[in-house]
């Protein structure tokens, strides 16, 4: 499974007229070597979307009115084509969109805009394989859809649940919520929807727990962990990813994994170019002498072929 991915999980509509129900949750990613994680990434993203819609129903309708079973799940193409589209809004609202399903699984969905059906198609046809193209059913089918997002509710009052990596969790966390109860307690209650959540919000609580994990891993000097962790800290705070980018290729010696940090270290660095300071300490970089940091540099170009 690998990497963090957004899931749209798709709701029939809870009452007649009404729209249906899309939440957009992330699915955290998760070594695919270790199946409880796997299992517990899952999980997770079904857990949210559970509770997204059971907040925004019990705030439109009542407390009584239950969660209907989701149609389906689809892992969508949510790339630069989509930017100012509200299928990728912070929060969410309602619109309209295309679906259909998968003939030979039919849980398995393809969700996507179009201002008609043959846009719907031809979007899909530059988004997926061949071979996924052909498995879908035909005609793709129109409806309203109100977005529900982990901004639409207060998420951020459950740091642990906004995890962009199973493995930011202790090994305690993880397993008092994958096989402890804790993540149906987490989501026991409803969520409240007020006040609206800021993306500074949610920013700041995923830059906590990747900074607590990565004081973890310098507590435990597991430099190798801490250089893959430059690369989450650099999509939340880039200077502090910088500064720990030239620390790690200062301490790292002859007894740490070192071509798994090289590799690292290459791979956060092309995250942050473009920025004026990543730019700079590649400059400074390039003059050093040899060492860790012109290793990192070899890899840097090979990665940026």
């Amino acid at each position: 499974m690998g990497i963090e991915l957004p899931v749209l999980v798709l709701y029939p509509p809870p009452q007649p007229g009404s729209p249906w129900l899309l939440a957009r949750v992330t699915r955290p990613s998760a070594p695919n070597a270790a199946q409880p994680a796997v299992d517990f990434a899952e999980e997770l993203a079904d857990a949210k979307a559970h509770a997204l819609v059971r907040a925004w129903l019990a705030s439109n309708f009542g407390a009584d009115l239950p969660v209907p079973e989701p149609i389906g799940w689809c892992y969508p193409a949510l790339d630069e084509d989509l930017e100012g589209h509200p299928l990728v809004g912070f929060t969410g609202s309602e619109f309209d969109l295309w679906w259909t399903a998968s003939v030979r699984h039919p849980s398995s969905l393809e969700i996507g805009p179009g201002v008609d059906e043959a846009a719907f198609w031809t979007w899909l046809d530059q988004t997926i394989s061949d071979r996924e193209l052909a498995d879908l059913r035909r005609p793709a089918e129109h409806i309203r859809v109100r977005l529900l997002t982990e901004a639409d509710a207060r998420l951020v009052e459950h740091p642990l649940l906004l995890v962009g990596d199973v493995d930011w969790l202790s090994a305690e966390e993880f397993a008092h919520l994958h096989r402890g109860g804790g993540l149906e307690a987490e989501l026991a209650e409803l969520l409240p929807l007020q006040p609206a959540v800021t993306e500074q919000e949610v920013q700041a609580v995923k830059l906590g727990l990747v900074r607590r994990a990565l004081a973890g891993d310098l507590a435990q000097d597991d430099r190798r962990a801490a250089a893959f962790r430059c690369s989450a800290l650099a999509k939340y705070d880039p200077d502090a990813a910088l500064a720990m980018i030239e620390r790690l290729a200062i301490e790292t010696s002859d007894e740490d994994d070192r071509k798994g940090i090289t590799w690292a270290l290459a791979y956060a660095l092309k995250r942050l170019r473009g920025l004026a300071q990543c730019e700079a300490l590649i400059e400074r970089w390039r003059v050093a002498e040899g060492g860790l940091r012109a290793e990192v540099l070899v890899e840097l170009a090979t990665l940026s072929r």
